[in-house]
């Protein structure tokens, strides 16, 4: 997801021989760097605890935990059989080429 927020800023500036300069800028913000600035927002003003093994988080607290992301492999069992199967179906695409 990306989002796009036009920041478009007048800035004149006159020299003494009457020369003016506009800048422009735009920005592209993705999910992740507002994620980004709302953990250091968080953090900043100390809302965001450290999840321990010996303590239980309260309800409504925000915890920051760290863990490891798997595939399912059920998945991931079908999308080999799904690649097999491609790679099947080239082997038999280049026989029924050959001339015999």
């Amino acid at each position: 997801m990306l989002l796009k927020i036009d920041l478009t800023g007048s800035k004149e500036h006159t020299t003494e021989n009457g020369n003016t300069s506009t800048s422009s800028h735009e920005r592209v913000r993705t999910s992740a760097s507002f994620f980004f600035q709302l953990r250091n927002l968080l953090i900043e003003r100390k809302y965001l605890n450290k999840a321990s093994e010996d303590g239980l988080p309260k309800a409504g607290e925000f915890v920051e935990f760290e863990g490891f992301l798997k595939r399912n492999p059920i998945v991931e069992t079908i999308d080999s059989f799904a690649e097999m199967m491609s790679i099947a179906e080239n082997f038999d695409e280049q026989i029924h080429c050959l001339p015999f």
